[in-house]
């Protein structure tokens, strides 16, 4: 067995799993079955786009972490992620973020793994079993910057406890809650598009989940079930 802490390691290769949470109307819990996995590194000779490790396709794509330091005292780290954007490649999926009532980027799971050439599926230590330093697991803070090129994402850990309460639930500036649901509370009525300009079309009724669309839906001076926190992040 190769230890993968030698003197001389080889260039280690990042993976990143995003886990796709989206709401089950059926069973009222949030299904991870669907899982975005990426990495910052391609084969040569490939037949495939990035890579295959333990049995499952990470695609090639340019992504730069900073901040992942194992650290065991101090701050909580919050690492960034710089994703490649050329394209459009990830704008599909934001854009699901947006208008999918059922969906919410705030509190997307991150599982980053570390592991090296030899162990890939195919490679001569594929099947050693310590392949990969001890995965890390973060979850989506907030959505930093977005450009034509590049996207960056803002990660804290699971048991930040400045971006929980109890029960567990992620505090955001913008509203949690699923559009039109129990917790929502809006029955039907006036329409707004997610620009939050009124409508007529139900196809294009969208929650942009920010206070002003609460209000424009129930009234400026009434009581809100806004399911968000918009006095985050006043103070620096």
């Amino acid at each position: 067995m190769i230890n993968l802490l030698s003197l001389d390691p080889e260039s280690f290769i990042e993976l990143y799993e995003f886990y796709n949470f989206t709401y089950n109307n059926v069973s009222g819990v949030w299904d991870s079955s669907v899982v975005i996995r990426v990495c910052n590194f391609i084969e040569e000779n490939n037949t495939i786009p990035g890579l295959s490790f333990e049995g499952n396709l990470y695609y090639a794509l340019g992504i730069q972490g900073e901040g992942f330091d194992l650290i065991g005292q101090g701050t909580i780290p919050t690492p960034t992620l710089i994703i490649s954007n050329v394209g459009g490649i990830l704008t599909s999926w934001l854009k699901e973020t947006r208008t999918n009532p059922n969906y919410r980027l705030e509190g997307t799971y991150v599982k980053r793994r570390v592991t090296q050439k030899r162990f890939l599926d195919g490679q001569p230590n594929a099947n050693d079993s310590i392949k990969e330093l001890p995965y890390q697991i973060y979850v989506i803070e907030q959505l930093q910057e977005e450009t034509y090129q590049s996207v960056k994402f803002g990660l804290t850990t699971p048991f930040d406890t400045e971006g929980i309460t109890l029960p567990a639930r992620i505090m955001s500036r913008t509203c949690s809650w699923r559009y039109r649901s129990p917790e929502c509370g809006y029955v039907p009525g006036n329409m707004f598009t997610i620009n939050n300009q009124p409508t007529e079309d139900q196809n294009l009724d969208v929650c942009a989940k920010t206070l002003k669309a609460c209000q424009l839906r129930f009234g400026q001076f009434q009581t809100l079930p806004f399911g968000g926190f918009p006095g985050l992040n006043t103070y620096s």
